[in-house]
């Protein structure tokens, strides 16, 4: 569906939004053009690719018009109003259907609140599914003829599925020329183990994405182990194919982050659960940013809106799914998400999570994970 600037419009998870302009930008050595949205609630700016509306759902909202259309079939006079509340409702969404507009007659929905005319003490308590309530005299129950009422919903049934994939394909060349980082070991357990146990604190299961070498050894940590791909991303699709379908948010770890607790796991997992496509741990950049070109600096970079992204990162499932089946290349998943047009945020990440690159940083997280246990 074409849309122009100033329409205003309805983006899934985050509600009405007005398209303030178009413009162009790179997203991996690409040239496309993107609709700027701003969202009425919390003022908040998206880009969505204009050729990729359809497929993160922007649609249009009603018009002045079709509302006045619906006002007008509710308005239109009666030979005769039925005076039961139940037949009223039901006579208004006669109307509604002919009327052309059977789509709003959800909406007359919201007058069951009201209190019924006909019943004005039982109202409260009635709905027109319900049966017809008795106008008797209250009587006290026989305990044979007592009602149980079902038991209240378990909030952890309610709660988003979770699944974590730990990414720990890497060769880390810089770490030692032979040896694996992710598998050096952190008391008696291996760096990817520590990483894994973490990510235990939110998912409900856990894919481990390894080395092809790796791949036919079975990880009690792990629920599925499966082999990575050439690149990190590629990692991350061989990962994400392996969680199951019905999952709702997925996080993605580095396996060589030992250090990240439980506490950024949730942080990420709310943010998504709150209606996030993707939400990522930052810290405040606290070095002198400058852009090089050829050895001579060519731009020092205002560092008051940088922030260096770390993992634990979680997304929608829908979202990650989406933006991988490009096939794109990036250094986190959260760019793909953000070029495909999603919403992410950053919550406080953690100085402490370190990712372990040199032998250094070995002994570094050992320290630090030691006095986060402590």
């Amino acid at each position: 569906m074409p849309f122009d600037v100033g329409d205003k419009v309805v983006y899934p998870h985050h509600g009405a939004a007005v398209i303030e302009r178009r413009e162009m930008k790179f997203a991996f050595g690409e040239e496309k053009e993107y609709l700027v949205l701003r969202l009425a609630y919390g003022d908040l700016i998206l880009s969505v690719p204009t050729d990729n509306t359809d497929e993160v759902g922007l649609r249009d909202v009603i018009n002045d018009e079709e509302v006045e259309e619906v006002f007008a079939v509710l308005r239109k006079k009666e030979a005769r109003m039925p005076t039961n509340w139940s037949r009223r409702f039901k006579n208004h969404v006669e109307k509604l259907k002919s009327g052309g507009t059977c789509r709003c007659a959800r909406r007359t929905r919201a007058c069951r609140r009201a209190r019924s005319a006909c019943w004005p003490r039982l109202a409260r308590s009635w709905c027109p599914s319900s049966p017809l309530p008795s106008t008797s005299p209250r009587k006290r129950p026989r305990p044979s003829s007592t009602k149980r009422w079902p038991d209240p919903p378990d909030p952890a049934a309610m709660a988003p599925t979770v699944w974590c994939i730990v990414v720990a394909a890497g060769s880390g060349t810089r770490f030692d020329p032979v040896r694996l980082k992710q598998h050096e070991t952190l008391g008696d357990a291996r760096v990817q183990d520590v990483a894994m146990d973490a990510a235990r604190s939110v998912a409900s299961g856990v894919v481990l994405v390894t080395l092809p070498e790796f791949a036919g050894d079975p990880d009690p940590r792990a629920d599925v182990v499966v082999a990575g791909g050439a690149t990190r991303s590629a990692s991350v699709r061989c990962g994400l194919a392996a969680v199951p379908d019905g999952c709702d948010i997925v996080v993605v770890h580095d396996g060589a982050r030992p250090v990240a607790g439980a506490p950024l796991f949730e942080a990420v997992v709310a943010a998504v659960a709150a209606g996030a496509d993707a939400a990522v741990p930052g810290v405040a950049v606290a070095d002198t940013i400058k852009r090089v070109e050829d050895g001579h600096v060519v731009e020092t970079v205002p560092r008051d809106d940088l922030v260096a992204v770390q993992t634990p990162q979680a997304f929608r499932s829908e979202a990650l799914r989406a933006a991988h089946a490009t096939g794109g290349e990036a250094s986190d998943d959260a760019a793909l998400v953000e070029a495909a047009g999603g919403l992410v945020v950053v919550v406080p990440g953690d100085p402490d999570n370190l990712k372990i690159t040199t032998k250094a940083d070995l002994s570094l997280a050992w320290t630090r994970l030691q006095r986060a246990r402590a």
